[in-house]
């Protein structure tokens, strides 16, 4: 059975998440920006750092919340 303590970790957890979650989606639509502005061809592509950082903060927003779905089933199993 889960606890207070669970519960406050879990809410820590998802917290977290949504911060890095936030980011990346941020990222990820600078990225496009530059794409978009590249293909209308009023400026580069996206730089490597851009590209970098994007899938960077995707992969720890896709770790985190698999965190979050391992905790829940140690929690409630």
């Amino acid at each position: 059975m889960a606890s207070v303590e669970d519960g406050m970790k879990w809410a820590a957890m998802q917290a977290d998440w949504q911060a890095v979650n936030q980011e990346a989606r941020t990222a990820r639509v600078r990225v496009t920006q530059a794409f978009m502005k590249s293909a209308a061809a009023q400026g580069a592509g996206p730089t490597t750092g851009q590209l970098d950082l994007a899938e960077k903060l995707e992969q720890a927003a896709d770790e985190k919340r698999l965190a979050m779905d391992e905790f829940l089933k140690r929690v409630f199993d």
